[in-house]
């Protein structure tokens, strides 16, 4: 069970999920279509598996138990124009949360709307940025709800790559992340 933790000891506790070096150790073989029916029909899916490459002071004892989930969810039909790619811990989290320790989304160009007086306020069919914040995870809403708009990336490709570099994730091959669909 998670315990309290203040907003202080939030932020350190994900600033440092943000920094650790990590490595992939295990990666989907290919696409996996998400759903059966409606739109979901048309997502398709492809995840891979981290761990800490190596300790960090603000984070529990044993990198081996840091483990992260990047994935990759695309449109089959308009793959540079509906996508998102994330990175989530899936370890032990020392604080209560709403839903999965997302730690980023980077999404392709559709509108959100952040809560509150977050800034910006609205965001107008523009790629942007979910990041995990303490401010989220005191409000009690998902640790990634707010987001900020971005120029750095127009397709998922660029997106991941943007996610590995700003997450320090090392070992993935990114121009051979590729691969055949299979059906669930």
């Amino acid at each position: 069970m998670a315990s309290q933790m203040d907003y202080e000891g939030v932020e350190k506790f994900l600033a440092a999920l943000r920094r650790v070096p990590k490595k992939m150790v295990e990666q989907d073989r290919n696409w996996v279509r998400k759903g059966a029916s409606g739109e979901r029909k048309f997502l398709l899916q492809r995840s891979f598996y981290l761990v800490a490459a190596e300790e960090d002071d603000e984070l529990p004892e044993g990198k081996d138990e840091l483990s992260f989930q990047v994935y990759v969810l695309r449109n089959e039909l308009m793959p540079t124009e509906a996508f998102s790619c994330g990175i989530r811990f899936t370890g032990e989290v020392p604080f209560e949360v709403n839903g999965d320790c997302m730690l980023a989304r980077y999404n392709s160009r559709h509108n959100h709307k952040n809560k509150g007086d977050y800034e910006p306020k609205k965001i107008r069919n523009e790629c942007h940025i979910h990041r995990a914040t303490a401010r989220a995870q005191q409000e009690n809403i998902d640790l990634d709800h707010y987001a900020k708009p971005t120029d750095r990336y127009a397709d998922w490709h660029k997106a991941l790559i943007c996610l590995l570099d700003d997450f320090n994730v090392s070992g993935v091959n990114v121009e051979g992340f590729t691969g055949q669909l299979i059906k669930p």
